[in-house]
C-alpha cells in the first residue's frame, strides 16, 4: 500500500465508486498517468523490434522529403519538447504540491515514444514506405486515451485555476489530432515500392492507399464510382498487385519448395511420380494476419453479447428506479457501433486476406504443374494425357483457392462452440449439457 501511494501519490490507480456515481466517467488520476500512457507506448514499444527490423531489410528507393514527412517529423518534434516542458512544470510544482512518481514515469515513457517515432518516420522515408499500421494505431490509441484527461479538465474547470496546464494539454491534444490526419493520407508512391508498370496500365490502388484507406477499402471508391458512371474498360482498370503477380509467387514458391525437398530427402523420387505440393511456408504471414483478423472478429463478437447483457442490465436498473448514471447508458449503446465497426473491418480483412492467399497458391501451382509437363519424359507422358494435365491446372489447382477461404474453419468452429457454451453455462447452469 504505501508502494502505491509513494508512485500514485494519494489517488488509487481504479476507483469504481468515482467512476460509477459520477455525473460523468471519471478516472484517477494514477490511472490517465498510467494505462492511458502505457498502452499506446507499451503498443509501440512491443512492435518496435519487428518493424525496425523490417523497415531496415526493406529493399526500397528513399523518398525525397515531401511536406506530409517533415509535418509529421515537426509535430513528433514538438510532442518531444512540449512533454520535457511538462517534466519540468512538474518539477517547479513539487515544491508546492509533491509531484507523484508515476507522473515523470509517463513523462519519460512519452519522451522516449515521441523519439522512436521520429526515427520510424525517417526510416520509413529512406526506405520508402508509403504508409505505416503501426504508427496510425499509435497516435489513433493516443488519441482516444487522451480524450480522457480533456474532457476531465474541461469538465473540472482547470482552466480558470491552472490556464498553462490546460493551455499544454489543450495544445498536446491539438498536435495528437494532427498527427493522427496527417497518418490517414499516404505518402506518394516510389517505383521500386508499387512495382514496375507498363505505360498505360494504372498502378495498383491499394499500393498507393493509405493503412485507413486500406483496412476500409476507401481506394475502391473512385473504381465503383466510374462503373457507376460508365462501362468499364481495360484502361479503367488498376494493375494487378506486385505481391500477387506470378513473377513474385513463383519464385518465392519454388525457393520453399527446394528447401522441403531438401528437408524431407525427396530428391531421388521419379520426377513422373511427383505432383508439387505449396508448402505451408509459402503464405505464413498471410495465414497469421488471417488467424489473428479472425480472432479478432470473433472477440468482438461475443463481447457484443456481453455488452448487450449489460445494456439490459442497464435498463433493469433504470426501469427499477435504482441510482445509475445516464452516461453508462450512451457508453453501452456506442459500444455497440463501436464493436460493429470493429466486427466488419476484421471480417473484411480476413476474407481478403484469405482470398489473395488463396489466389497466389493457385498460381504457384498451375506454374509448378505446368513446369512440370514440360520436363516430363516419354514414359510420364504416356500415363498422363494432355487433358489431365489441363485439368489440374483449371480444377485442382482452383479448389486450393476455393478451400484457402474456409481453413480459419478448423480452429475457429471449436472456438465458438467452447465460448458459446461458457456463455450458455453462464445464463443456464448444468443444464446446457442436457442437449436439445
Amino acid at each position: 500500500m504505501d508502494d502505491i501511494e509513494s508512485f500514485c501519490g494519494a489517488s488509487e490507480i481504479w476507483d469504481e465508486t468515482l467512476l460509477s456515481n459520477n455525473t460523468f466517467p471519471e478516472f484517477t488520476d494514477c490511472f490517465q498517468n498510467t494505462i492511458l500512457v502505457w498502452i499506446p507506448c507499451g503498443f509501440l514499444w512491443i512492435t518496435a523490434p519487428c518493424y525496425l527490423y523490417a523497415l531496415v531489410s526493406y529493399k526500397g528507393s528513399p523518398r525525397q522529403h515531401s511536406f506530409l514527412n517533415i509535418a509529421k517529423t515537426f509535430i513528433s518534434g514538438i510532442l518531444f519538447i512540449l512533454t520535457i516542458v511538462d517534466i519540468f512544470k512538474a518539477i517547479s510544482d513539487h515544491r508546492a504540491n509533491p509531484t507523484p512518481i508515476a507522473v515523470y514515469l509517463a513523462a519519460a515513457i512519452k519522451l522516449l515514444s515521441y523519439f522512436l517515432t521520429i526515427c520510424e518516420i525517417q526510416l520509413e522515408r529512406i526506405r520508402g514506405f508509403v504508409t505505416s499500421g503501426i504508427l496510425f494505431i499509435f497516435w489513433f490509441t493516443s488519441l482516444i486515451a487522451s480524450v480522457i484527461p480533456f474532457y476531465t479538465l474541461i469538465i473540472k474547470e482547470v482552466y480558470s485555476d491552472d490556464i498553462l496546464r490546460f493551455s499544454l494539454f489543450f495544445l498536446y491534444f491539438i498536435l495528437l489530432l494532427s498527427q493522427f490526419i496527417l497518418h490517414c493520407i499516404a505518402e506518394e508512391v516510389s517505383e521500386s515500392s508499387s512495382g514496375k508498370y507498363n505505360i498505360g496500365v494504372k498502378p495498383c490502388l491499394e499500393v498507393q492507399a493509405s493503412f485507413l484507406s486500406r483496412i476500409t477499402y476507401w481506394w475502391m471508391n473512385g473504381l465503383i464510382i466510374t462503373g457507376y458512371k460508365k462501362d468499364l474498360e481495360e484502361t479503367d482498370i488498376a494493375d494487378l498487385h506486385p505481391r500477387d503477380k506470378s513473377d513474385q509467387v513463383v519464385p518465392n514458391f519454388e525457393k520453399v519448395w527446394k528447401k522441403e525437398l531438401k528437408k524431407h530427402a525427396v530428391r531421388d523420387i521419379k520426377p513422373a511420380s511427383t505432383t508439387p505440393v505449396p508448402s505451408a511456408s509459402t503464405s505464413a504471414k498471410q495465414r497469421k494476419m488471417q488467424r489473428q483478423d479472425k480472432i479478432q472478429r470473433k472477440h468482438h463478437f461475443w463481447e457484443m453479447r456481453m455488452r448487450l447483457n449489460a445494456l439490459i442490465g442497464y435498463t433493469n436498473k433504470r426501469y427499477a428506479g435504482h441510482p445509475v448514471s445516464e452516461w453508462q447508458g450512451y457508453i453501452l449503446a456506442a459500444g455497440f457501433f463501436v464493436v460493429a465497426i470493429f466486427q466488419s473491418t476484421f471480417f473484411h480483412q480476413n476474407f481478403h486476406i484469405s482470398m489473395t492467399t488463396g489466389m497466389r497458391a493457385r498460381s504457384a501451382l498451375i506454374a509448378a504443374v505446368f513446369k512440370k509437363s514440360l520436363t516430363m519424359n516419354n514414359e510420364a507422358k504416356k500415363s498422363s494425357t494432355v487433358g489431365e494435365i489441363v485439368n489440374l491446372m483449371s480444377v485442382d489447382c482452383q479448389r486450393f483457392q476455393d478451400v484457402a477461404g474456409q481453413l480459419w474453419m478448423i480452429w475457429s468452429a471449436p472456438l465458438q462452440i467452447i465460448l458459446a457454451t461458457v456463455l450458455l453455462w453462464q445464463q443456464l447452469g448444468p443444464s446446457v449439457l442436457a442437449g436439445t
